[in-house]
């Protein structure tokens, strides 16, 4: 029996999907790469997946205006966790995870994508990338029993969590690490914590004593631990850390390595999906300002090199949404090396289209463009900080060569 949303009229409400005991006996799916038991959970039926889809789009319209954005970026956190309670009323944090910690049990990379296309094109800044398609996913692979209580939590909209991976001098490598857990308390520093200024607990990477890379749980308010909280230029609150000893709960005892290599190649199909609606919102601005702009006596669009430049936008658009397929479904190859090339792939492709739609579009613009009273700005803004999280294009070109000539 397939899932079924039972209200078209409420489409985009998640809890009212209804599944058979089949779906409600399946536990999380076939190994991926190593010993490490990943998360593979059953697509939306077809029905489904558009009604999630007609929900998304009629809430990003909602929410897309500047005058939403400049809202976000004067709350306080009170009423940003409101924002964040009411998104897990929707069902939408519980996609793609486990039934038994609150989850829909059902859900893949293209379910989540049509919601992180939707933060994209309303440029919205709850932490569904940090909190749910990173955390969320890395707590149910590797916490206990104990540790999924703060797994629960996140679904139910009552906690918020970030990734403390990045490392100052590493750039966007992943290893190896300065950060290390000795008898139990972390020493190191970690940078770019996307979310990090206002989470309530944070999922920090280190090496262990044996040399192998853990995954360690740290409330905000533990000894020891200083948050630099800073603003990026789309407004997204993030941090760095300083880790002094910091008392820490390891998340399972394995190496840590496969899971996070796994998850942040989740999070580059979540990522690319929220700058492709980021990029199609910068498109139909631009396609409606050309239209009712004149120059010379004419409508800007009357003009065909302008008009070309507005159709390679849209191709890199397309060429991004079909590499965002293909890296949905490349998360379910059991070679580790042949979905990193996918993966790596998708967000090279991506950071080209975005760094191309989106200079576009603010030249096609003008001088308005550039403005904080329109909204073009604030997707360019967005479309840079997607370029560069997780890695831009030379990384990921470079990750590409490795696999190839290995």
């Amino acid at each position: 029996m397939g899932h079924r949303i039972s209200d078209a009229s409420c489409g985009n409400d998640l809890w009212r999907i209804e599944r058979g005991d089949a779906q409600h006996n399946r536990q999380g799916g076939p190994r991926a790469g190593g010993s490490l038991k990943m998360l593979k959970l059953e697509a939306f039926a077809p029905d489904d997946a558009r009604l999630l889809q007609e929900g998304v789009d009629r809430w990003a319209a909602d929410a897309a205006s500047v005058e939403h954005i400049h809202d976000a970026l004067r709350e306080d956190v009170d009423h940003a966790r409101a924002k964040w309670r009411a998104l897990a009323e929707l069902g939408w944090l519980a996609i793609g995870l486990p039934e038994e910690v609150g989850g829909l049990g059902a859900g893949d990379a293209k379910d989540i994508a049509i919601i992180s296309a939707g933060f994209g094109r309303s440029v919205r800044n709850e932490p569904l990338l940090s909190a749910v398609v990173i955390c969320a996913r890395l707590l149910a692979i590797l916490g206990d029993e104990s540790q999924k209580a703060e797994l629960a939590a996140i679904i139910a909209g009552n906690r918020t969590a970030a990734f403390a991976h990045t490392e100052p001098e590493l750039g966007f490598a992943s290893g190896p690490l300065r950060t290390r857990c000795s008898h139990g308390a972390l020493h190191g520093s970690k940078s770019f914590v996307l979310d990090g200024a206002d989470a309530d607990f944070f999922l920090v990477s280190a090496m262990d004593d044996d040399g192998a890379m853990g995954i360690y749980l740290v409330q905000r308010d533990a000894p020891g631990l200083e948050i630099v909280p800073f603003q990026m230029i789309d407004g997204r609150r993030s941090a760095d850390l300083r880790l002094s000893g910091v008392e820490a709960l390891r998340l399972g005892s394995q190496d840590a390595r496969e899971a996070i290599d796994y998850v942040l190649d989740f999070a580059i199909v979540a990522l690319a999906a929220d700058a492709a609606g980021a990029m199609a919102g910068i498109i139909e601005l631009t396609k409606e300002y050309m239209a009712s702009r004149h120059q010379f006596g004419k409508p800007l669009n009357a003009f065909q090199v302008l008009r070309h430049r507005l159709v390679d936008m849209y191709v890199h658009l397309e060429e991004t949404k079909a590499m965002i397929d293909m890296g949905a479904t490349a998360l379910a190859l059991p070679d580790p090396a042949e979905r990193s090339v996918a993966i790596a792939a998708l967000k090279v492709q991506m950071c080209r289209a975005a760094r191309f739609v989106g200079q576009q579009g603010v030249q096609l613009h003008g001088g308005m463009g550039m403005t904080d009273e329109y909204i073009v700005s604030h997707y360019f803004k967005r479309l840079m900080v997607l370029e560069a999280f997780l890695g831009n294009a030379d990384f990921h070109l470079r990750r590409v060569e490795r696999a190839i000539t290995r």
